[in-house]
């Protein structure tokens, strides 16, 4: 179908990983990209074992010559990709009183920053190209309703829907559509140190927290899997889509229904 790349995707059984290999079944050649190349391998070979090419390629969204040679690298060894998800991400868990300048920082340029560098990089390309194209914003449910404790995060996340519509806007006339994914509560090596705090904080175990505050907030009574927001991204990037556009979309199990 197609060349596609996932931001944030190195770690296994995570977001962008479950992203990536779901672009993979729908036909998509894919590379994968991480600040952290130690298991972009562990990834790209998912990708390959689906039958599809694969690569794997180290990138900082933080930084706009990195991320521009992500896309020369993946267009060098897969070709030009036409689906971009900007996936990467980070989270702090803590009042906002207690942040850090660092820590702010840190959050606001990989999670607002890094999406419009991977968005500009992609529609600029693909503009020159006179090219179409689907590129998917990775937001949050804390986007749409801000999340004590994570006042940075869901900022962010804010933004970046905000952000998305403003690029759906201007490129969809262009044969560009973007969209957005409002992934609810996951269990993922980024989150999962989250809820830690949270439940130590309460004096509680991480158990007795997720099954007493985390889960009964989940009309559907259960965390997401990855692959469940996965296979929404996979729709957005899709021509099954091809008239959604400018929409941040809940994966929340009814946690979140606006």
């Amino acid at each position: 179908m197609g060349v596609a790349i996932v931001t944030g995707a190195g770690r296994p059984g995570a977001i962008g990983a479950a992203i990536a290999m779901a672009l993979a079944e729908d036909g998509h050649d894919v590379c994968v990209s991480d600040v952290d190349d130690t298991r972009l391998a562990s990834v790209a070979g998912a990708v390959a074992e689906r039958g599809r090419r694969a690569a794997g390629v180290c990138a900082d969204v933080r930084d706009p010559a990195s991320v521009a040679a992500l896309f020369d690298e993946c267009e060098a060894r897969l070709g030009a990709p036409t689906v971009v998800v900007a996936n990467a991400a980070v989270a702090v868990g803590k009042p906002l009183l207690e942040l850090t300048p660092e820590e702010w920082n840190r959050t606001v340029e990989v999670n607002l920053g890094g999406v419009f560098r991977t968005l500009t990089e992609a529609a600029r390309r693909l503009l020159a190209a006179s090219a179409t194209g689907c590129l998917v914003v990775v937001s949050s449910a804390a986007a749409k309703t801000a999340r004590a404790g994570l006042g940075a995060y869901s900022a962010t996340k804010a933004g970046a829907v905000s952000l998305m519509q403003a690029a759906a806007a201007e490129w969809a006339p262009h044969g560009v559509r973007v969209n957005a994914v409002c992934p609810g509560a996951l269990e993922t090596e980024m989150s999962a140190p989250l809820y830690a705090g949270w439940a130590e904080a309460l004096g509680v175990s991480y158990d007795e927290y997720m099954q007493g505050s985390v889960v009964p907030s989940i009309p559907v009574g259960r965390l997401a899997e990855p692959g469940e927001v996965a296979a929404v991204v996979a729709f957005l990037a899709s021509d099954r889509a091809s008239y959604v556009c400018g929409e941040a979309v809940n994966v929340s199990g009814g946690a979140e229904v606006h």
